[in-house]
């Protein structure tokens, strides 16, 4: 797939992800592409996208994410 941007995920991955990142409060972008079995810029895309919605933190000094929804919390 190559380089992929946030404007190429679609709405029902992107809904897929949140739930896989949420539900199991891991912010992995290596986690989410085997859960999705999607190519690795496919997942990088959305977790950015994540990161953009408020889903997941920055990656920190040693790239890791927090997740900041917790399982049932809607957005507001």
């Amino acid at each position: 797939m190559g380089n992929v941007n946030i404007g190429q995920v679609t709405e029902e991955d992107y809904d897929l992800a949140v739930g896989i990142i949420v539900g199991n409060q891991r912010a992995s972008t290596s986690f989410l592409q085997r859960e999705m079995m999607v190519s690795y810029s496919y997942a990088v895309a959305l977790m950015l996208r994540a990161e953009a919605d408020g889903i997941v933190s920055q990656a920190n000094h040693f790239g890791k994410r927090e997740v900041l929804r917790r399982p049932g919390e809607k957005t507001a």
